[in-house]
């Protein structure tokens, strides 16, 4: 019995491990199959981190701040404007989900970079 929808492709692993860049290149190996369609699914909470590390001047003074508050807010609720980031990350987060579940509608091959789970 043959599948009637495309496979979904979730590249996961631990942090630092390549995931993306595996997936920069498993992409195009992908595409010889059929349509598809690169989607990450994940926090991207670094990236962001990364990106504010590497602004002219601010940069690096921005990144110590950002390393000494993530230690406090694991032990208190964050303020109100740390919860609005929160909350635009998760509803970017839920925009990327709901647009893998698009690509998957319309028998895309979905190739994700990490995937949503509960952890053990």
């Amino acid at each position: 019995m043959q599948s009637i929808t495309p496979p979904l492709i979730a590249v996961i692993g631990s942090d630092g491990s390549g995931k993306s860049t595996v997936c920069e290149h498993l992409i195009t190996v992908v595409e010889k199959y059929g349509a598809a369609e690169r989607v990450h699914l994940g926090k991207q909470a670094g990236n962001v981190g990364r990106a504010v590390t590497k602004l002219p001047l601010m940069g690096k003074s921005l990144h110590k701040t950002i390393e000494r508050n993530q230690v406090k807010t694991a032990k208190k609720l964050p303020g109100p404007v740390p919860a609005l980031v929160i909350t635009a990350f998760v509803a970017r987060r839920l925009l990327r989900f709901r647009h893998m579940l698009a690509c998957r509608r319309r028998g895309l091959i979905v190739l994700t970079d990490r995937y949503p789970q509960d952890q053990i």
